[in-house]
């Protein structure tokens, strides 16, 4: 029996034993179908024509431009379907993905082929709904604890922004937290999905920049609209959902802030976009988070008018102090 054999250089008698089924070279089946190399020119052009028993046809053609290695792939003879670059400093190019040494530039053109070291063409999602991952890895430990990370993007629908997504798999995807980076916004969201096994979701705090020639129609107060607002702040007690050890929390609700004082106060926190065995959309329900900048921002206005108040009441009291002990005297 003929042994297989994956690669082989030929010679002019080799590429005449090729042209028919079952061609072998040195007792060594070489192909199944029809192989022909039909020219070898001084440009180290190679064109290679594949037919297979049914009719359907291929051709690859080898070319050398510019020092770089070109493999087009055409669905017949003389239409160019796909081109596959191979580059003498290693790079790849195709038509949706391209690798190596990316060219030094601003970020302002980094979004472009050649300007990353790996780059993908973009994906479309016509609803606007759907998620992709564009780099996916794994980890465990002798322990177990099997976790996956992706790098991709999920839907808004199609009248926002996509948010740029990393999503953690824990256990095969039974337990999943979603860092969410949102381009408009520019908040860094995490959420949790599956079995409950991961807990807690946050929106982080940003420092928000304060410098004058970056705002406009400012006007000086005393503070008593912040004043006003920490006043209407509803203290309360709670236990976190998740939360074992049923830790007792001092603080105020989202929903409270959001009704009844300000709706600055709060900042919506996206739901971790999952999806079902079918792969359709099923979110669940988005929740509230408070914007820690903003209350601190009323907070320390609210004791600047305080201490306004008492420093008044200060002087008060010290002039009624003075008639009291005029009238003593």
């Amino acid at each position: 029996m003929a042994k297989r054999q994956d690669s082989i250089t030929l010679t002019a008698a080799d590429v005449k034993a090729l042209s028919t089924e079952g061609g072998t070279v040195n007792g060594n089946v070489i192909c199944k179908n029809s192989v022909q190399i039909k020219s070898v020119d001084a440009s180290s052009n190679t064109l290679l024509y594949l037919q297979d028993n049914n009719g359907g046809a291929r051709s690859i053609f080898f070319t050398a431009p510019n020092g770089t290695t070109q493999l087009q792939v055409n669905s017949n003879p003389t239409t160019v379907s796909y081109i596959y670059s191979f580059n003498v400093d290693g790079g790849f190019s195709s038509k949706y993905l391209s690798t190596g040494a990316p060219l030094a530039t601003s970020w302002a053109q980094s979004w472009q082929r050649g300007y990353a070291g790996a780059y993908m063409d973009s994906t479309l999602d016509n609803q606007g709904m759907g998620a992709i991952a564009a780099w996916s890895w794994g980890y465990q430990h002798g322990g177990g604890y099997p976790l996956r990370t992706s790098w991709g993007n999920v839907g808004n629908g199609t009248g926002n922004w996509g948010n740029t997504t990393m999503v953690q798999f824990g256990d095969s995807g039974s337990k999943v937290r979603y860092w969410l980076f949102t381009p408009e916004a520019g908040d860094l969201v995490t959420s949790v999905g599956g079995d409950g096994g991961f807990a807690g979701n946050y929106t982080y705090q940003k420092a928000a920049t304060s410098d004058a020639t970056l705002k406009h129609n400012i006007a000086y107060d005393d503070g008593k609209a912040s004043y006003d607002n920490i006043r209407k702040l509803k203290p309360c007690t709670f236990v976190y959902n998740g939360d074992y050890l049923e830790r007792v929390r001092r603080g105020i609700i989202a929903q409270d802030a959001l009704r009844d004082i300000d709706r600055e106060y709060v900042k919506l926190v996206p739901a971790a976009p999952e999806f079902d065995k079918e792969g359709n959309r099923c979110d669940k329900d988005d929740t509230l988070a408070l914007d820690n900048n903003v209350i601190q921002m009323d907070t320390a206005l609210a004791l600047h008018h305080a201490i306004a108040k008492i420093e008044a009441l200060t002087i008060q009291v010290t002039q009624l102090q003075a008639e009291v002990q005029a009238l003593k005297s």
